[in-house]
């Protein structure tokens, strides 16, 4: 449980202003952004036509996947 005291900084440690620099719009930040290179690509989604017989073969690979090796 907490006190609700804040934690003992020496003098000098902390850096930060104590501002929320939220409260006015700025615009962006000076300088390069960080993000120079292009962003990955979202993976592509479609549905699959799946035949029961198909759904089974599925599921039994997944279940021998998770079976460990006898022993």
């Amino acid at each position: 449980m907490t006190s609700g005291k804040k934690p003992s900084v020496r003098p000098g440690t902390e850096r930060r202003s104590g501002r929320d620099r939220r409260q006015a719009d700025q615009g962006p930040p000076a300088g390069r952004d960080r993000r120079v290179s292009v962003e990955p690509r979202k993976p592509e989604i479609s549905e699959v036509e799946i035949t029961p017989s198909e759904w089974r073969a599925l599921e039994e690979e997944l279940l021998s996947r998770r079976k460990p090796p006898p022993g």
